[in-house]
C-alpha cells in the first residue's frame, strides 16, 4: 500500500527560474527523511512549469506522523525561499497551495494514508 505523501510534486510559481529550482531541490534533498528531489519541467501541466519531484525515504513514511513532519519541513523551506504561488501536488491529483498548507492539513492527509488510494 502506498502512502499519499510518499511521492509528490511541488509546482513552483510561473516566475521561478530553473537555477532557483535546482538550489531548492538540493536543500530539499538534504532534508532528513527525503530519499530524492529532482527539478524538472512538466509539459503536461504547462510547457514552462518547473516542478520538484520529491520522494520520501521508507523510514520517514513508516514512522507515525513521519511523512507529514518531513513534508511540513519542505513546505516551510519553500516559504522561506520565497516561492509564493507554489503548490503541493499529490499522486491522486490533489493540489494544495503551499500558503494554505498547515501542519494540521498535512496530518489529515497522512491520516488518509492508511486507506487505499
Amino acid at each position: 500500500m502506498s502512502h499519499r505523501l510518499q511521492a509528490f510534486l511541488i509546482e513552483l510559481p510561473a516566475d521561478a527560474s530553473y537555477a532557483a529550482a535546482k538550489a531548492l531541490a538540493r536543500e530539499v534533498a538534504a532534508t532528513e527523511g527525503v530519499d530524492e528531489c529532482d527539478p524538472g519541467t512538466t509539459r503536461a501541466i504547462d510547457a514552462g512549469q518547473i516542478t520538484l519531484w520529491v520522494t520520501l525515504a521508507g523510514t520517514a513514511v513508516s514512522a507515525l506522523g513521519g511523512a507529514a513532519t518531513v513534508v511540513q519541513q519542505i513546505v516551510e523551506m519553500c516559504r522561506r525561499k520565497g516561492a509564493p504561488g507554489a503548490r503541493l501536488v499529490l499522486a491522486d491529483g490533489t493540489s494544495i497551495p503551499i500558503e494554505r498548507l498547515s501542519a494540521q492539513a498535512l496530518l489529515e492527509l497522512a491520516g488518509k494514508a492508511d486507506k487505499p488510494v
